[in-house]
C-alpha cells in the first residue's frame, strides 16, 4: 500500500512538472510583443536616401530629385568598419543608418561621421538580404523586418524576421516568417507609407511583389521596364519608391512608379563599386519652402512623433509636415497642403504674402518668433529665379521678446514684376537660402512685387503708375465722347506686379473743361 502511494506521488509530481514545463515554454513563447497593426503613414518629408556598397566603406547620401538636370550626385562619408550593403536600413526616429556585418552583428552609424556603435551580436543564422523599419508616427510603435537566406546559397531570402527596437531588438512573437505564393525569395524589402504595404523584389529581376508582413505571403504588384538591383530598394520621404541599377555602364537611382513600373532617373552615382542597400528616410518629418524649384529646396526637421511639440519656429502656428520637392507652388503651398502655418512675417499689419515694395524705399517687417534661434531671410530683388548673395536681408539676426523689427531697403534697380522672399528660423546659424535640411524650425516663403511709385492725381480716384499706358481707347458702350460712354483700354500697365495684360474700364461720369 505504502509502495503504492509513493508510485502514485511520483507519477502526480512528473505530470506537474510537465505542465509546469509547459507553461513556461508558452510564456516564453507567448510573452513576446505581438506585431504591432501596420498602418498607412500621411506625414511626409524631404526625400532622402542612402547608399552601402557590399563589404565596402563608403555612405553614400542624396536627396533624389527627378526633376533636375543634370540629376544629383550623393555626398560620400566613410565608415568606421565594413559592413554587408545588403543587410542596411534608415531608422526615421534618430535619423541613423542601421547596417549588419559579416557576422550578423547589428551596428548603428552616424551618416553625418561614419562612426558605428555595436548593438546585438550574432542576431540570426544565414545571410542578411533586406532590412527595412516600420514607424507609426502617432503611437512610436517601430519594426526593423530583415529578409533572411538561411543558406546562405546567395539566391535571395526565404525567411522574414521582426524585431522590435524599443524592446532591446527583441523578436516579435511568430516569426520569422517563411515566404510563400508568388515568390517565395526576395532580396530587398520596401514600406510604402502611402498605403501601408511592404514591397520586395529579387535581384537583376523586373517583378515586384507586395508582402503579407503577418504571414509571408507574396502576390505579384507590378514589373519594371528594365531589371534593377532588387536588393536595394526604399521608399523615402515623399513617400515614392527607389531603387538602383547598373546600365549602360552606369549607376543610377531610379524613382520607381509603383502603377506602372515606370523608372526615371533621380540620382547619379559616382565610381565604380556595386551599391547593395538603397535606404529611404520614410518616416521622416519636415517643413519645406514652396517657392518656384529654380530657387532650390529649403528643409527643416520636425519631431517624428506627431505628439512631441514644435518650439522653434515662425508665426503663431507651428510648422506641419510636407516633401518640399511636392509643395512647389508660387509661395503657396505651403498654404493649401496640411495647415496654413505661413503667418510669421507681415508688413504695415498685413501678410507678406502678394505685398507691393517700391524701388528705392524702406520698409520695416515685423516678424513673430518661437524659440531660440537665428533668422536668415533673402529676397529675389533682380527677380532671376534664384537668390543671390547679395539679396540676403537677414544674415543670424536674433528675436527680442519674440519679435525682429526687420529694416529692409528696396534697391533702386530692384526688377519690376512679380518675385519672392524665403526667412528661414532655426537654431543652426549660417543657413543657406536652398539645398539645406535645418536640425529644427521653420521655412517660410512669400510671393510678392515690385511696383512703380504711384503717381499723385489730383482728383478722388485710383492712383496711375509711372509708365502706365492710358491710350487708343476702345468705345465699348454709349455715345462717343459723352457722357456715360464706356471705353476699354488694353494693356495700360506693362510689367505689372499683377499679370502683363491689365486692361482697365473708364466710364465718362462728368466733363470739366470739354475732353478730346
Amino acid at each position: 500500500m505504502r509502495t503504492t502511494t509513493h508510485s502514485i506521488s511520483r507519477q502526480r509530481v512528473m505530470k506537474y512538472l510537465c505542465l509546469f514545463t509547459i507553461l513556461l515554454s508558452s510564456i516564453m513563447v507567448y510573452g513576446q510583443d505581438p506585431l504591432p497593426t501596420i498602418v498607412p503613414n500621411t506625414n511626409r518629408g524631404l526625400p532622402f536616401l542612402y547608399a552601402l556598397p557590399d563589404n565596402g566603406t563608403d555612405l553614400f547620401s542624396v536627396a533624389p530629385d527627378p526633376t533636375a538636370n543634370p540629376t544629383p550626385t550623393p555626398s560620400i562619408q566613410s565608415t568606421d568598419r565594413t559592413f554587408d550593403g545588403e543587410g542596411s536600413g534608415f531608422r526615421a526616429t534618430d535619423r541613423l543608418v542601421y547596417a549588419y556585418d559579416n557576422d550578423n552583428d547589428l551596428y548603428s552609424v552616424n551618416p553625418s561621421t561614419g562612426n558605428s556603435t555595436l548593438l546585438v551580436n550574432d542576431m540570426f543564422t544565414g545571410v542578411v538580404q533586406g532590412v527595412e523599419f516600420y514607424l507609426n508616427n502617432v503611437t512610436g510603435e517601430e519594426v526593423m523586418f530583415v529578409i533572411v537566406d538561411p543558406s546562405g546559397d546567395g539566391n535571395g531570402g526565404t525567411k522574414l524576421y521582426a524585431y522590435n527596437p524599443n524592446d532591446n531588438w527583441a523578436e516579435y512573437a511568430g516569426y520569422p516568417k517563411t515566404l510563400t505564393g508568388g515568390t517565395k525569395r526576395a532580396d530587398g524589402i520596401a514600406w510604402n507609407p502611402s498605403t501601408g504595404d511592404f514591397y520586395v523584389q529579387t535581384d537583376d529581376d523586373v517583378d515586384f511583389y507586395i508582402i503579407d508582413v503577418t504571414t509571408g505571403n507574396t502576390t505579384f504588384a507590378f514589373s519594371t521596364e528594365f531589371a534593377v538591383d532588387g536588393e536595394g530598394i526604399g521608399f523615402a520621404a515623399d513617400g515614392k519608391l527607389y531603387t538602383e541599377s547598373d546600365r549602360n555602364g552606369e549607376r543610377v537611382i531610379y524613382q520607381v512608379d509603383i502603377t506602372n513600373g515606370d523608372l526615371t532617373e533621380a540620382a547619379q552615382l559616382p565610381g565604380d563599386d556595386d551599391v547593395e542597400g538603397i535606404m529611404g528616410n520614410v518616416g521622416a518629418r519636415d517643413d519645406g519652402g514652396d517657392l518656384p524649384s529654380s530657387y532650390g529646396w529649403a528643409a527643416h526637421q520636425l519631431p517624428v512623433l506627431e505628439s512631441t511639440p514644435v518650439t522653434i519656429y515662425l508665426g503663431s502656428i507651428a510648422p506641419d509636415a510636407e516633401d518640399p520637392f511636392s509643395n512647389v507652388n508660387g509661395g503657396f503651398g505651403d498654404d493649401v497642403n496640411g495647415i496654413d502655418d505661413e503667418d510669421g512675417v507681415s508688413l504695415d499689419g498685413a501678410p507678406l504674402d502678394n505685398q507691393i515694395l517700391i524701388p528705392g524705399q524702406s520698409y520695416t517687417l515685423n516678424i513673430v518668433t518661437n524659440g531660440n534661434g537665428d533668422l536668415n531671410a533673402w529676397i529675389d530683388w533682380n527677380g532671376d529665379g534664384d537668390f543671390d548673395s547679395n539679396e540676403q536681408i537677414a544674415d543670424d539676426v536674433l528675436p527680442s521678446g519674440g519679435m525682429i523689427n526687420l529694416n529692409v531697403n528696396v534697391p533702386p534697380s530692384a526688377v519690376i514684376g512679380v518675385t519672392y522672399a524665403r526667412f528661414r528660423y532655426s537654431s543652426q546659424k549660417n543657413l543657406t537660402p536652398s539645398y539645406s535640411e535645418a536640425p529644427n524650425g521653420e521655412v517660410e516663403d512669400y510671393k510678392i512685387s515690385i511696383a512703380r511709385e504711384p503717381i499723385a492725381r489730383d482728383c478722388n480716384c485710383s492712383p496711375v503708375y509711372k509708365d502706365s499706358n492710358f491710350a487708343n481707347p476702345t468705345l465699348i458702350d454709349g455715345q462717343d465722347l459723352q457722357v456715360g460712354a464706356v471705353y476699354r483700354f488694353s494693356n495700360v500697365f506693362p510689367n505689372n506686379p499683377h499679370g502683363n495684360d491689365l486692361d482697365a474700364l473708364v466710364k465718362i461720369e462728368d466733363f470739366s473743361g470739354g475732353a478730346s
